[in-house]
């Protein structure tokens, strides 16, 4: 992605460490910030391949805001790459459920859509060549 990016979550990284500090009273804005933080760090540990502390990350944020439908993605994402195919599975179902529930059916078919292109690009990694998969989802 664009260096503007990296900069972005850099300094949200910083801002998070130093509300930690002085975490009593907590504005809206300042919670806002820890769970957006905690996203961008689950992320980022997905690119590192460090799925183990993606999980935890992400994890936290669901705990602290159960609606941040990213989560869930990310969360899926990185069980997957764990192997943890059952636990990948639910969360792609919670984020389906929750885009579902917030009116959002045509974000969560694009969801899975994008689920079901990653899933058969990890096949091709795994074993090669061009895997048959869900060439597209049922309503």
């Amino acid at each position: 992605k664009e260096a503007g990016d990296y900069e972005k979550a850099e300094s949200n990284f910083n801002r998070f460490f130093l509300i930690l500090n002085n975490k009593e009273n907590l504005s809206t804005e300042e919670l806002s910030l820890i769970i957006k933080t905690q996203l961008s760090l689950g992320w980022l540990y997905i690119q590192l391949g460090k799925n183990e502390k993606a999980v935890e990350e992400l994890t936290k944020v669901i705990s602290i805001n159960p609606e941040i439908v990213d989560a869930y993605y990310f969360l899926g994402k990185a069980y997957h790459n764990i192997g943890d195919k059952d636990k990948a599975a639910q969360a792609f179902k919670s984020l389906a459920e929750k885009l579902r529930r917030a009116g959002q059916r045509q974000e969560a078919m694009k969801q899975l859509k994008r689920l079901a292109r990653h899933l058969r690009q990890a096949g091709q990694q795994i074993f090669g060549g061009n895997q048959s998969g869900p060439r597209r989802l049922s309503r």
